[in-house]
């Protein structure tokens, strides 16, 4: 679903960061402008500059992965503060691990979806330190941050794994 808004967040990326002459150059087509051998277009022309450099550069996160932040950063919120109080009852915390969710039986709920991706991050090295809520909401943030930032740059330096660099897992 977030594939049509990743390619378009991609498309922008190139445009406001990427290689501008590059570009410029690719689309000078007419014979006065490149010499005989350079006419003939090969591979290259017709391939579009890497993004994930440009993503890593800028520090900008990916769709995916504000989706991420921004879910862990919720329950965080909705587990600290109580806030909003209407959704707080889906969430079953354990009376032995403060942080731990106790996930729903409905496989395709949001709720089910957060409560993973919520104890898969309390289980990584980013979050070592939250072992309650006594921690403050700008700890989370950062700590949710570099863990999605440090997913995003797993891998290789120019292309994009779906697997590894979307997905809030505890293999690195």
């Amino acid at each position: 679903k977030m594939k049509p808004i990743f390619t378009a967040q991609k498309h922008c990326i190139r445009i406001m960061f990427g290689d501008s002459e590059a570009y410029l150059e690719k689309h000078r087509t007419a014979a006065r402008t490149r010499s005989i051998e350079l006419q003939t277009l090969g591979i290259d022309f017709f391939e579009k500059e890497h993004t994930k450099p440009l993503f890593n550069e800028q520090n900008i996160l990916t769709v995916h992965n504000l989706y991420n932040y921004h879910v862990l950063l919720s329950i965080s919120i909705i587990l600290k503060f109580h806030t909003p109080i209407a959704l707080l009852p889906h969430f079953k915390i354990s009376r032995r691990k403060p942080t731990l969710i106790i996930a729903p039986i409905q496989v395709d709920s949001f709720i089910f979806r957060a409560s993973i991706m919520w104890n898969t991050f309390r289980t990584l090295p980013e979050a070592s330190d939250i072992k309650d809520f006594s921690v403050g909401i700008s700890l989370l943030k950062s700590k949710i941050k570099c863990l999605v930032n440090r997913r995003q740059n797993i891998g290789s330096e120019e292309e994009w794994f779906p697997e590894v660099n979307f997905k809030i897992t505890d293999s690195s």
